[in-house]
């Protein structure tokens, strides 16, 4: 078994503030489940913390593309560097958020060393590009953004940085738990993107199979 390694990505570039004069909170998530001993309950080695740019949104407005995109790609390309270095000694890499923008970071880190895949639980796709906006409305922040930035969709500083866009290809994405009825379903299956609303997770499970010899397997009744 690979050696794990815990490493603190604590970000909020990606969030908006949740009241006018202040900051995201999740930039203290990592620090308070480190608090909880995770590093001793899962037997990781230490592996620090990638310190991100400052939450400062400056001028921004709406209209003007994701805000923090200079130090969301910094953030992304120095936090990739880190991850890489793991995957390249053999290590697994458990990165504690931090807002989902951080994905950015894993994606980015993994496409330099080949093809891989993304494989999320989540409420929310965060799908949202410019293709989209009349459904959810304008891009701006990235952390409901960056599972579109990491299939090549929306502005190139963030989705194609290195020239290596798509980070991940629409058939190795796998989203589990969605809310029943998200808006952006019908966009996901026509890209392939796979998707099971929570409904279907939570659905009775099937048994098949289970003849002589055979070993049943159950399935998930989720329609593609």
């Amino acid at each position: 078994m690979r050696t794990l390694v815990l490493l603190d990505a604590p970000s909020n570039l990606g969030l908006r503030p949740p009241a006018p004069g202040t900051v995201p909170g999740v930039c203290k998530l990592a620090g308070a489940l480190r608090e909880q001993g995770l590093l001793a309950r899962l037997g990781a080695r230490e592996g620090g913390v990638v310190v991100p740019p400052r939450y400062d949104r400056g001028d921004w407005k709406e209209g003007d593309g994701v805000f923090h995109a200079g130090p969301l790609a910094e953030y992304t390309v120095t936090l990739a560097d880190r991850i890489e270095g793991h995957l390249r000694a053999g290590e697994f890499p458990v990165v504690l958020g931090g807002d989902c923008s951080i994905q950015l970071g894993a994606s980015l880190a993994m496409r330099r060393l080949g093809r891989y895949g993304i494989a999320a639980i989540d409420g929310s796709a965060d799908f949202r590009h410019p293709g989209n906006e009349a459904v959810n409305g304008p891009v701006g922040a990235a952390g409901g953004e960056e599972l579109a930035l990491a299939t090549g969709r929306g502005q190139a500083d963030l989705a194609n940085l290195e020239g290596l866009a798509p980070y991940v290809r629409d058939e190795d994405v796998r989203l589990f738990g969605l809310r029943d009825g998200d808006p952006d379903l019908a966009e996901l299956r026509a890209a392939g993107i796979f998707a099971a609303p929570g409904g279907g997770v939570r659905a009775p499970r099937a048994r098949t199979g289970g003849g002589p010899g055979q070993n049943p397997r159950e399935q998930v009744n989720i329609k593609k």
